[in-house]
């Protein structure tokens, strides 16, 4: 296999309705799309969402990382899979790989795309001859809302009857009045968790805790701000609910850091934060012995390319407790592909089995929110 050529988008496909969180207000999303094409005539998509309060890293940084990891591995004589993942694993260990993950995981997951369409197999099967799990079940992610937006979202999550929620949360009486609100809603049986991306300090999330106690939340995520690693770990050995660390943990590297220091139960992983599907899958490899619990989430706005991605790595580690993305057109305008992706009734989704990724991307579809920044 070579790559003959290149493509680099901007996208910023708008959304359905206004995302909120302590860290962000979001209207649109905002990803890098790359497009690869081999001496066959065969394409190859990945996507990564650079968020800078998460990784430092910029849009406009990650565009130029993507074309420079792109002319690295355009002269790569990839001759197998053995080879391929040489070249994805030396280049994926460099320094600009680590500073830009984002960018990384764009490239790395077209590569592995391409190849994976090449051999007429999914994704998954390039690392296992057989899935680990066929079925899967996504959990509802609910923005900061109001008590009015809380009243037209109900319905929904009654209508699909999931059995996973996760609610942003802040430390305010109105927001603990809103998840009480959801909890008398949706009964006792439904898994309530919530996400405060750094909003509280130690004291401010035992409060909240506290405040909650009768709701019987399942975790409790990045309730500090991410270099609080003591702060956490005072919070966790209080053993109140568990917590998982989002935008503490970007790397292995940092996952050793929280188990050193006892600070979380579980670990968030993201591909796009994380540096793409072999360092997320290595992870979960590296520590599947350990006391953690794990997450595959997704960040806000993500297309079907990485909504599928997360369902690929999923199908190799049955041990994640929650899985988030696939909102495709629940959140956005458009989506790149016109396959249905979004899950079903009571989040259910089931094992993608075309090659690649296991969907049919066409740009055409976002063309009139995306560009070409790059190419060659």
């Amino acid at each position: 296999m070579k790559i003959k050529r290149y493509k680099v988008y901007q996208l910023n496909l708008p959304f359905s309705l206004q995302i909120s969180h302590s860290l962000a207000d979001r209207v649109e999303t905002e990803a890098v799309i790359v497009e690869l094409t081999d001496e066959k005539g065969i394409n190859g998509y990945g996507e990564g969402t650079p968020r800078h309060y998460v990784t430092g890293e910029t849009f406009q940084e990650a565009v130029k990382a993507s074309s420079f990891f792109l002319s690295q591995l355009a002269e790569a004589e990839i001759t197998g899979f053995s080879s391929l993942l040489g070249y994805l694993q030396e280049l994926g260990s460099s320094d600009s790989a680590g500073k830009y993950p984002a960018a990384w995981c764009a490239v790395e997951l077209a590569c592995l795309d391409l190849f994976a369409r090449r051999q007429g197999v999914p994704l998954w099967q390039l690392f296992s001859s057989k899935a680990e799990t066929e079925s899967f079940t996504y959990s509802a992610v609910l923005p900061l809302v109001t008590p009015h937006t809380f009243e037209s979202i109900i319905p929904m999550i009654r209508t699909y009857e999931m059995k996973f929620i996760k609610a942003k949360v802040e430390n305010s009486e109105e927001g603990i009045a809103i998840l009480e609100s959801l909890r008398a809603a949706l009964g006792p049986e439904i898994d309530i968790r919530v996400d405060a991306n750094c909003a509280f300090d130690s004291q401010g999330a035992l409060d909240f805790l506290r405040s909650t106690a009768h709701l019987n939340l399942s975790a409790f995520e990045q309730p500090l701000p991410k270099e609080d690693l003591e702060g956490m770990a005072y919070v966790t050995a209080m053993q109140a609910v568990p917590l998982i660390a989002d935008e503490s943990f970007c790397s292995l590297e940092d996952a050793l850091r929280l188990r050193e220091k006892r600070a979380v139960s579980g670990l968030n992983i993201r591909l796009s934060k994380c540096g793409g599907f072999l360092k997320s899958h290595s992870i979960m490899d590296n520590l599947r012995e350990s006391n953690f619990f794990f997450q595959i989430g997704c960040h806000v706005g993500e297309t079907a390319i990485l909504s599928a991605a997360g369902r690929h790595l999923a199908a190799l580690h049955p041990e994640i407790r929650f899985l988030e993305g696939s909102f495709s057109t629940f959140l956005l305008k458009e989506d790149v592909t016109g396959d249905n992706i979004v899950f079903g009734h009571g989040g259910k989704a089931r094992l993608l089995k075309k090659p690649g990724l296991g969907i049919d991307i066409q740009m055409d579809r976002v063309r009139p929110w995306s560009s070409v920044v790059a190419s060659a």
